[in-house]
């Protein structure tokens, strides 16, 4: 068996180690968890020099039925995982070095070693149907944990339950079309949001980890879907506007919740998952690659500094900028060929009003990761600092290393207005919370615009009045028909019928 092999047993037999440490000693946990996830780490980055590596995990061909499970670790997979342990790992060593109310979540050290274990399954799987395997224990593992932490409410099982049957449709079909509807579920695409957790406790290890997991999987379906499917110009052109009004849901969610830091980054994460969808239709593999890693270490980043009380603004500054710049797809950052990418194949199909769309909706969404991060935090309880308090608060900067990339760039490649779109959207960002104030101020201003003055010629057209009144209340009725978990239902079955038949 290989080594890389021996890892995923050395996390699963870690979680079930944790699990009996509930029972006789629950503070060992964590350090039984991180040690665990740091060799991992340090191994892996050892397995670099020997790549490609393959070993058979399940040997299912001896039954006749399913062809054997087969784990491959090229350079995409390498990647993947690397990203994934990094945030595992540091989110780890934060709970175990956080005194308080992370460290007394005692199942959280098991759940994050099952989950960390359970998503390489379907990262290192070589074939289609050891992927929808490994996905499926991904999946249902992260139902589990969160079902744990406290989503227990009948409209988190429903949703968990759309999520798993949205999955379980590419094991028999197969098809290029049930796959992608899976990854737009896993993606949580507009207008059919099922993976936001609502109702777990904040701030804890396991919420931390859990919003990074379905865009994970869904990037996956789509890495494995894009060599072989072929989309028509008119499913791309429709995804393309489905992933602009998610990725605009997104940061109005963000500017909604800032109030909430930890609800407002993954408000974030969603718009991301949207940009990876983009990159998946007008980019490919090296698109999503790039999206994903932002995803991973950008948000692991972020959920930890918005736990970080506010001592050393230096750290929050320069890892906040660096996580926001990869968000934006600035130079030198992981995303910056997949945003360049996307704009570049706009532009020669001469869809010009995308990237300006696209481009000006980047403005809000780094006005709100600003205010996000130079937001009043919780002062510190203690003036004195111990090695352990300084550690803990320099742990967002192992991620954020990850976010910067020099390679993979062909700068002659990029044509001039690509980067000239990247800087101005990255300068009105940066400098409108300082023209217009804070985000209530803002809202304030335009609902005051917009709603105390009245156009002359208004009163003189009762007919227009009328339409928007009746469209008013078709909208409303439409709303009352499609709300709740049923509604949720009927658009995923007409989804899938519409897929399926066209």
């Amino acid at each position: 068996m290989e080594i890389f092999a021996l890892l995923f047993w050395l996390l699963l037999l870690g979680a079930a180690v944790c699990v009996v440490w509930l029972r006789f000693e629950k503070d060992w946990g964590w350090p039984t968890a991180v040690p665990l996830l740091g060799i991992s780490l340090l191994t892996w980055l050892i397995l670099r020099t020997q790549l490609p590596l393959t070993t058979t995990f399940l040997a299912w061909s001896a039954n006749g039925i399913l062809p054997d499970w087969t784990w491959r670790i090229d350079s995409s997979s390498w990647g993947i995982t690397i990203w994934l342990l990094l945030v595992a790992t540091t989110v780890s060593l934060y709970a175990y070095l956080q005194p308080g109310s992370l460290a007394d979540k005692p199942a959280a050290p098991a759940s994050i070693l099952l989950l960390t274990a359970a998503a390489l399954t379907a990262v290192w799987s070589d074939s289609f149907t050891g992927l929808l395997a490994g996905l499926t224990l991904l999946l249902a593992s992260w139902l589990a944990m969160l079902w744990l932490a406290g989503e227990r409410s009948n409209r988190f099982l429903f949703k968990g339950a759309i999520l798993l049957m949205g999955l379980l449709l590419a094991w028999p079909i197969g098809s290029s079309r049930t796959s992608l509807l899976a990854a737009a579920l896993l993606l949580n695409v507009w207008p059919l949001p099922l993976w936001q957790p609502k109702t777990a406790e904040g701030g804890t290890a396991v919420s931390m980890l859990t919003p990074l997991l379905p865009p994970l999987a869904g990037a996956l379906l789509l890495v494995r879907l894009l060599p072989v499917a072929q989309l028509s110009p008119g499913v791309s052109l429709l995804l393309t506007v489905l992933g602009l009004v998610g990725f605009f849901r997104g940061v109005q969610l963000a500017w909604n919740r800032l109030h909430l830091p930890g609800y407002a980054v993954t408000a974030l994460l969603l718009a991301q998952s949207h940009l990876l969808l983009l990159a998946a239709i007008w980019v490919g593999v090296a698109g999503v690659l790039a999206e994903l890693r932002t995803i991973l270490l950008a948000g692991g980043a972020l959920y930890l500094l918005v736990q970080q009380p506010t001592i050393h603004n230096y750290v929050r500054t320069a890892v906040g900028s660096v996580a926001l710049a990869s968000l934006a797809g600035a130079p030198l950052t992981a995303t910056f060929a997949s945003r360049a990418g996307l704009y570049s194949s706009w532009l020669a199909d001469g869809r010009w009003a995308l990237v300006l769309v696209l481009g000006l909706l980047h403005i809000p969404l780094i006005m709100a990761g600003i205010w996000l991060l130079t937001k009043p935090n919780r002062a510190a309880t203690n003036t004195s600092r111990t090695s352990q308090d300084w550690l803990r608060e320099a742990s967002p900067i192992l991620p954020a290393m990850g976010l910067l990339s020099v390679r993979n760039v062909d700068w002659t490649a990029v044509p001039l207005l690509v980067l000239l779109v990247l800087a101005l959207t990255a300068v009105a960002g940066i400098f409108l919370p300082r023209l217009v104030g804070q985000p209530q101020d803002v809202r304030l201003t335009l609902r005051q615009a917009l709603g105390t003055e009245q156009p002359p010629f208004a009163n003189r057209l009762p007919t227009l009045k009328q339409l928007g009144i009746g469209l008013q209340t078709a909208v409303n009725d439409a709303a009352d028909v499609l709300d709740g978990d049923s509604g949720l239902l009927w658009l995923l079955l007409l989804a899938v019928i519409i897929i399926l038949i066209g």
